[in-house]
């Protein structure tokens, strides 16, 4: 069963989005996107990315005419390094969940609750996984964040390497990463990484844009 099949109990609405991105301007260009939406609907928002993608993605919002900086200063965005936060939830190699809700659940709960409004996420700490072959880890943060979805209403957006999933090998790796969110989006400047996706078995979800 699909995320997006699963019947989530209770009030808690979330949305987990994926993307494939072929190169570092379209992955910039999205996270650009999505976060300037965050901002114009009053989101709270929280990044974990590495510091040459956050780069890029500043220098499209700036030109935007948005201020990062204020952004930052006022609270509505967090930014959190990918490498440092993935290290802080694994321990010899092993990924723990007592260590991601310590970490990363602390951090959503800590967001959700000290500000109005959705909190929206982006992250990239499964990319580091998928970069390094682990399929099977990236897989299991994957559902770590889909159970904390269930407790903490949010919007995730996780972004992959469309190379990552290159050797036809790692095509039931990504199936079985896909099935984990709710929406699959795709660009026309991903070419490869639309060709990655469709060539999982099964056509995307309907993309969705928030």
């Amino acid at each position: 069963m699909t995320y997006a099949e699963h019947i989530v109990h209770g009030n808690v609405v979330s949305h987990h989005l994926v993307q494939l991105f072929d190169s570092q301007e379209s992955r910039a260009s999205e996270i650009a996107a999505y976060l300037r939406e965050g901002w114009a609907a009053g989101d709270t928002l929280l990044a974990l990315l590495s510091a040459a993608h956050w780069g890029a993605t500043a220098r499209l919002l700036r030109e935007q005419q948005i201020d990062t900086g204020e952004l930052v200063e006022s609270g509505q965005l967090t930014l959190l390094d990918s490498t440092a936060m993935l290290s802080a939830i694994m321990r010899n190699g092993v990924l723990r969940t007592d260590l991601f809700e310590a970490s990363v659940g602390a951090t959503v709960r800590r967001l959700r609750h000290s500000r109005p409004g959705r909190l929206r996420v982006y992250g990239e700490l499964v990319d580091l996984l998928a970069a390094d072959g682990d399929f099977a880890t990236a897989h299991r943060l994957e559902e770590l964040w889909n159970d904390l979805l269930e407790r903490e209403p949010l919007t995730l957006f996780c972004g992959y390497a469309s190379e990552c999933f290159g050797n036809p090998k790692a095509s039931p790796a990504l199936r079985l990463i896909c099935d984990t969110h709710s929406h699959v989006r795709t660009s026309a400047r991903d070419a490869l990484g639309a060709f990655l996706v469709d060539r999982r078995g099964d056509s995307p979800a309907a993309p969705l844009r928030l």
